[in-house]
């Protein structure tokens, strides 16, 4: 990756603005933005007016930096994992509350040259949630909204049923969001 971005380019623009000069800042930017949903799950540019963001939203913004700036070796990923209060701080015993010992979550996150790296928050640490993870695949900023919800819950529904969990998808997907507004300490 370059030293600086090339700041003729309208995200790089509005980086400069903010004292983000290259990835090294706009990671540690990324990071210490505040965990929380965006009024649209969909529209990464959200964290810049709103100050905020979730994995989807945050890393999303990084990798259409990274288009803008021609830098392919930073790609974005959607991971399946088996969230625990063991991998994930801050849920309390939500999961455990409702019966289940993990429920499986969709993050997003990046590679960079095949090394995943979370910028989601300052605790965030790939690693910890590793030897959780179910599958992954590389996507596109525009499949953070529709595309990951309609994956997720579709995952949900295969895991419920080889898991033999006694527990309809809404119900788990409400326990779901307890997790995400728990995190997100709304």
């Amino acid at each position: 990756m370059r030293a600086g971005f090339d700041t003729h380019k309208p995200l790089a623009k509005t980086l400069e603005a903010k004292g983000v000069c290259n990835f090294s800042d706009l990671f540690e930017w990324t990071r210490a933005l505040p965990y929380g949903r965006n009024s649209r799950r969909d529209d990464p540019m959200l964290i810049l007016s709103e100050g905020r963001g979730t994995c989807s939203t945050k890393h999303a913004f990084v990798k259409l930096v990274a288009m803008e700036q021609d830098v392919p070796e930073i790609q974005l990923f959607l991971g399946l994992y088996r969230m625990h209060s063991g991998n994930t701080s801050g849920l309390g015993t939500i999961i455990q509350d409702a019966g289940l010992d993990c429920i499986p979550e969709a993050h997003c996150y990046l590679k960079i040259n095949g090394k995943p790296l979370d910028l989601t928050t300052f605790e965030s640490d790939f690693d910890r949630l590793a030897a959780d993870l179910i599958s992954e695949k590389e996507i596109y900023p525009d499949q953070i909204g529709t595309y990951k919800v309609q994956w997720h819950r579709q995952e949900l529904q295969d895991w419920l049923a080889s898991s033999r969990t006694p527990m309809p998808l809404d119900a788990v997907w409400s326990v779901r969001e307890a997790c995400i507004a728990a995190l997100s300490g709304t």
